[in-house]
């Protein structure tokens, strides 16, 4: 019978906030010291490839530069609507109201295009960014799993399960957690020799 379960690793702004923990349905069957080695090996090499591949990065000012993004989107996207609204009724009112409304009204219109375009854009980059990082981070992840499945005494197998990343910064990455065949509980083989 072969034993199955998940955990995740949670990433927020590009520190990990929650390491993963040992399932529960595996408690008791999972050797604490080849875990512990296994959330050491997360907390050390999970920004491996992101750095390597964005030379220089510094992630603390990646997410500073992220909430300035999510910021720059959450004012201007309601801005567009509003722009957009009172830039309507202002083309709409200059045929009674004068010359001095009409360009008013195409101010307020030309504001709603560059609010709607500048929210498109930091929406965009965002998005980006973080698929970007869930991305390497995923890699760093499965080099991790092919370090300790690979070693003969090792009686979990590690691999991946669902990830998801969202633009508010966080990054979870799900990992599947099974018993390698033969083995019942924490350094029990029950394989023929």
């Amino acid at each position: 019978m072969s034993y199955r379960d998940t955990t995740v690793l949670t990433l927020k702004d590009f520190r990990i906030t929650s390491l993963p923990t040992i399932p529960s349905g595996l408690n008791g069957r999972v050797d604490i010291n080849i875990w512990n080695q296994f959330t050491v090996q997360c907390q050390q090499r999970i920004h491996d490839t992101f750095t390597s591949n964005e030379p220089g990065i510094d992630l603390d000012t990646l997410a500073s530069k992220r909430r300035c993004y999510q910021m720059t989107y959450w004012i201007c996207a309601p801005l567009t609507c509003v722009f957009g609204y009172v830039g309507y009724y202002c083309l709409v009112l200059s045929a009674t109201l004068g010359t001095a409304i009409l360009l008013l009204g195409a101010l307020f219109v030309l504001g709603a295009f560059v609010c709607l375009a500048s929210s498109a854009t930091t929406a965009t980059k965002v998005r980006s960014l973080m698929q970007r990082y869930r991305r390497a981070c995923q890699q760093d992840l499965s080099n991790i799993f092919w370090h300790f499945n690979e070693q003969p005494d090792s009686m979990i197998h590690l691999s991946q399960a669902r990830s998801t990343h969202r633009n508010n910064g966080t990054v979870q990455l799900g990992i599947l957690v099974s018993l390698k065949t033969g083995h019942t509980g924490v350094g029990t083989n029950t394989l023929p020799t």
